[in-house]
């Protein structure tokens, strides 16, 4: 299907962005805390560069303001609201559930790490401290569980994730694992590693099966209110799952009920969750269906949107071989137009890869499959447009099932041809 080789093709996202957006970020903490420091110095005549928390708290507005402000504007984190307009409520508050219910596991594996040596340890305690610290000022909680969950989430998410995802697309979980590393290592705790690492996977899913970061959020928001509310609480840097609840039969039992609330919220999301692929589906037939183009969705979209399918991870775009120049040019604003690959299975004349909003696309027209040494025609005819799907008021016209279990026959796909029948 990938024998075309295509001109003028633009590259492919830069993965060592990923990293570059991160010390972007980083550089504007150090940036904020150094201007917030020399005002400080000037107000109150304390030339020791120490600031208290209320000067913390004002660094940390300042920075959290500044990153959203840069990579929202810069667009490295692209903004729509398009997923707002899905009414993904039951999304965010199973979000907000599964984080509430992670913080009790969290604290227990916590205090399973091992005893770091002396100066590490008094690296962590002094980093707790500040935590604590913000975490009994006035204006704490805005910048702890409202400003700091946006900033990171369009930074780890909108813009470092994302950047992985359209550089390795068909390794989506390699690059929410590298993202998660980064999300962790970017903390700059030592204490704290286990925690925002699995964390991020969690987020990173979220937002690869969402292409928005509005879950990450509320989770993120839920995370730290949870945190927020349980130090004033116990108002302890050193408390322990134990502490909390006298024995370790009822911490152990207090961890269990937490996974009982954490494990059946993630289920919840991943059973509501609408996938990224069906909000740009719906973008792509937009533009098709206005322009008249004669077109049809294939392969795992075009199962999973019959309930064949649970999952799908591409968009293979059928179109009419007359019309495919059209479609392309329909498409090529839409998102990045990759370099083409060769593959002997097949003779396929015009097969154009997109990847539009961290989704692989595939335009082709005139597919041909290549089985046994013979090459084996399969173009669009209008008559194996079976079905119109209504996506959200969006029609989507499906190519026939009938159709496709012969291409998978053709393929060698028995898992395939098993979702047709």
């Amino acid at each position: 299907m990938r024998n075309e080789r295509r001109k003028n093709m633009k590259t492919k996202e830069n993965p060592f962005w990923a990293v570059g957006y991160v010390l972007i970020f980083l550089a504007i903490q150090v940036i904020a805390m150094t201007a917030i420091t020399i005002v400080h110095s000037i107000v109150s005549g304390d030339t020791s560069g120490q600031l208290n928390a209320p000067w913390t708290i004002a660094s940390m507005v300042l920075f959290s303001l500044s990153a959203i402000a840069l990579f929202t504007l810069a667009k490295w984190s692209p903004v729509s609201r398009s997923y707002v307009l899905s009414r993904p409520w039951v999304v965010l508050g199973w979000s907000a559930v599964a984080a509430i219910g992670a913080l009790l596991p969290s604290l227990f594996f916590q205090g399973l790490l091992p005893e770091w040596p002396e100066a590490i340890q008094k690296y962590i305690d002094k980093m707790e401290e500040q935590a604590a610290q913000l975490m009994i000022t006035p204006g704490g909680y805005a910048v702890v569980c409202l400003l700091a969950p946006v900033a990171e989430e369009l930074v780890f998410r909108g813009a470092a994730l994302r950047t992985l995802l359209e550089w390795k697309p068909e390794r989506r979980w390699l690059m929410i694992v590298l993202s998660a590393l980064i999300f962790a290592l970017a903390h700059l705790n030592p204490a704290q590693l286990l925690h925002p690492f699995i964390i991020g996977l969690l987020l990173g899913w979220m937002y690869e099966r969402t292409r928005s970061v509005l879950p990450g959020i509320v989770y993120h928001w839920a995370n730290n209110t949870a945190a927020y509310l349980m130090y004033h609480a116990y108002p302890s840097t050193d408390i322990t799952i134990y502490d909390i609840f006298g024995s370790e039969g009822r911490a152990l039992l207090a961890v269990g009920f937490s996974l009982l609330i954490i494990l059946p919220a993630i289920f919840q999301m991943n059973m509501t969750m609408k996938t990224a692929q069906t909000t740009t589906l719906k973008r792509i037939a937009e533009r098709l269906n206005g322009a008249g183009i004669t077109w049809a969705v294939g392969g795992s979209m075009m199962l999973y949107l019959r309930g064949r399918a649970t999952n799908v991870h591409d968009i293979d775009l059928m179109v009419d071989e007359r019309e495919v120049e059209r479609a392309k040019d329909l498409l090529s604003p839409m998102g990045k137009l990759m370099p083409g690959k060769d593959d002997a299975r097949y003779q396929t004349r015009h097969y154009h890869q997109f990847v539009i909003d961290g989704t692989e696309v595939d335009l082709i027209a005139g597919f041909v499959i290549v089985k046994d040494g013979v090459a084996h025609e399969c173009p669009l005819l209008g008559k194996d447009i079976t079905e119109r799907h209504d996506l959200k008021g969006t029609f989507i016209p499906l190519h026939s099932l009938n159709v496709w279990r012969e291409y998978y026959a053709l393929m060698g796909r028995t898992d395939k041809i098993v979702m047709c029948d």
